[in-house]
């Protein structure tokens, strides 16, 4: 068998599908329609894919040049805010019950526990609270 010039080795010639030594395959699929040349990619002088990537990156490089920020910043911290996120003004859920033990009221374990939205710290806080409760 001869070696294929294009992967498959299926070519038609007007509507008779051959192989790659020009031989009639009589069992082969019927030829699909032709695609339309102003779908196909970089019609008319559309710009392909790797164009429109490479127009993409010297227009972001180009706004770099010019010193346009292409993420934003993230916000400041408010002028009473510490800047320092939720996660790290709680104790970890291992320290947690050390710190609670030492809120000295229940509206003070309250307080603490309305911010803190870690499912695992409510059993923590519940505990804190039946103890001063007693």
């Amino acid at each position: 068998m001869a070696k294929a010039k294009r992967d498959g080795g299926l070519y038609y010639i007007d509507e008779t599908a051959v192989d790659a030594e020009g031989k009639a395959i009589a069992d082969a699929p019927a030829k699909g329609p032709d695609t339309d040349p102003s779908k196909q990619p970089g019609a008319l002088g559309a710009p392909s894919y790797a164009d429109q990537v490479g127009l993409a990156i010297a227009g972001a490089l180009k706004s770099a040049a010019a010193g346009v920020t292409l993420v934003p910043a993230p916000p400041a911290p408010d002028a009473g805010s510490s800047g320092v996120s939720d996660a790290k003004k709680y104790p970890t859920l291992a320290d947690l019950p050390a710190a609670v033990a030492d809120l000295p009221t229940a509206a003070d374990v309250r307080a603490m526990q309305a911010g803190d939205n870690r499912t695992g710290a409510v059993a923590i806080y519940e505990a804190r609270l039946a103890e001063l409760d007693q």
